[in-house]
């Protein structure tokens, strides 16, 4: 069973927080990363990360106060790797999303290759996208919507990067039995699905003319 392959074993949610959504062009503001074994919490890093821009204002929960002091991604590239890079499962809600962000930020310091792939990144997203495909509502799939329907409160402030760590953990847990039993074949099962959700969205844009 997964809650037995991964809950009582070593894995590590990540999450970052951004100046905008194209990796291209905005920056990284916040990383964190909860390594949790057995189902508890057992290691971490976070840091707010000064992204050499100007903060737009109401994109996450992060103030220009919080960068006050904070390093630039170079002097926390190390320990992203060294978190990020160990034997344990990694986890990250809209994989996708994170993984360009790092990439992009590694490539821009001429650093060694991010280590964690898309392929191998548990991302609870697209088990709710599956299980959850006939919720409506704009922002049906977010994160704090979907903890929220699944019953997952942790505290803390709404994208935070160590909060939504924990929400994404929380919703894995809280789903655990909707996908699945064992990693390998949930991984297949995962490609699969992503395959077909990005699949329907391109031709759900097709249809609108996009």
């Amino acid at each position: 069973m997964l809650v037995d392959r991964i809950w009582s074993d070593d894995f590590v949610v990540f999450d970052v927080e951004t100046t905008g959504l194209d990796p291209l062009t905005d920056r990284i503001v916040q990383f964190a990363a909860i390594r949790f074994v057995g189902g508890d919490e057992v290691d971490g890093f976070d840091s707010f990360i000064n992204p050499g821009v100007e903060l737009p204002e109401g994109i996450n929960a992060v103030t220009p106060a919080d960068l006050v002091g904070a390093p630039p991604f170079a002097e926390v590239a190390g320990r992203i790797l060294a978190i990020l890079g160990g034997r344990a499962h990694p986890m990250a809600y809209n994989a996708p999303f994170d993984v360009a962000f790092i990439d992009r930020e590694f490539d821009r310091i001429d650093a060694p290759e991010y280590p964690t792939y898309i392929q191998r990144v548990i991302d609870p997203l697209v088990w709710v996208r599956h299980v959850d495909r006939y919720v409506k509502g704009k922002g049906r799939h977010k994160l704090t919507t979907t903890a929220e329907r699944w019953g997952v409160d942790v505290g803390g402030r709404a994208h935070d990067a160590r909060t939504d760590c924990r929400l994404a953990a929380g919703l894995a847990f809280a789903m655990i039995h909707s996908v699945p039993g064992d990693v390998v074949e949930l991984m297949k099962w995962q490609g699969a699905a992503r395959v077909d959700q990005d699949r329907d969205f391109a031709e759900w844009k097709a249809r609108q003319g996009n």
